[in-house]
C-alpha cells in the first residue's frame, strides 16, 4: 500500500498536517474523515508505523490465540481454554476447532475498542457466543468467556477432546512497517476513510510529519 515518490512527482500538498512527537511508546493519530492519502516522514529517528480503521499500536504483537488443556479424569469434565493476545482488527478471523468441528469467527468493527484489552474481551465474548450458537459444538460443549480467555467445557465427565485455535489476519491489515529517517521525502500512502495511524521511534525520541491529501 505504501509507495515511494520523488520530488518530481509534483504532488498537490494538503492544507492539514500533523507533527507527532515520537518515543519508544506508540502514539496514535486519527486522520481527517475525508483524507485519502498521506505523506509520512520520519524526521529525526527511524520509526515503526501501523495503519488501520481503529486506534493503532505501532510495533504491536500480531493477533494470536493459544489453546491450553485441563485434562479429564474420573468425575471431572475436561476443560480447554483459548487465550487471545495481540492486536485484533475488523476482518481478522479466529478459527477454533472443537473435537473436529471447525468454527471461524470474523472480527467486526463492533468488537473494536479504543483500548486493545477491551477489544480482546469483546472478541472473546463474540467467539463464545458463536460457539454456543453452533448446533454441533453446543450439543456436547459449553463455552464461557472472561476477559481475553474463552473456556470450553465438555458436557460429559472423564471425556477427552481436542481443541486448536488459529488466527488469520485480514489482508487489509497494515499493522507494522518500518520507515527510515534517511528517506528524506517520506512515503505516500493511500488510506481509506476514517483511518488511524500510529508511530513509534525505534530508539530515543523524535518527530514525525504526517500530511493529509484529499
Amino acid at each position: 500500500m505504501a509507495n515511494y515518490f520523488s520530488a518530481t512527482a509534483n504532488p498537490v500538498y494538503p492544507g492539514k498536517a500533523h507533527v507527532v512527537a515520537t518515543s519508544t511508546t506508540s502514539a496514535n493519530v486519527n486522520l481527517s474523515e475525508n483524507c485519502r492519502r498521506i505523506r509520512l516522514r520520519a524526521h529525526t529517528q527511524d520509526i515503526y508505523y501501523a495503519i488501520g480503521t481503529a486506534t493503532q499500536t505501532a510495533d504491536s504483537n500480531p493477533a494470536e490465540a493459544v489453546a491450553v488443556t485441563t485434562a479429564a479424569s474420573s468425575g471431572v469434565a475436561e476443560v480447554r481454554t483459548v487465550t487471545l493476545s495481540g492486536f485484533y482488527e475488523a476482518g481478522d478471523q479466529l478459527t477454533v476447532v472443537v473435537d473436529g468441528t471447525s468454527l471461524t469467527y470474523e472480527v467486526t468493527s463492533a468488537d473494536q475498542s479504543e483500548t486493545p484489552a477491551t477489544t480482546l474481551t469483546n472478541v472473546a465474548a463474540s467467539v463464545r457466543d458463536a460457539l454456543n450458537s453452533d448446533a454441533t459444538i453446543s450439543a456436547d460443549f459449553t463455552a464461557t468467556a472472561a476477559g481475553a480467555v474463552v473456556t470450553i467445557t465438555h458436557g460429559t465427565v472423564n471425556t477427552a477432546f481436542t481443541l486448536t485455535a488459529e488466527v488469520t489476519e485480514s489482508v487489509s491489515d497494515d499493522d507494522n512497517h518500518f520507515l527510515d529517517k534517511l528517506v528524506y521525502e517520506g512515503i505516500l500512502i493511500d488510506v481509506p476513510p476514517n483511518t488511524s495511524i500510529a508511530v513509534k521511534a525505534l530508539t530515543g525520541s523524535g518527530t514525525v510529519y504526517i500530511s493529509e491529501y484529499v
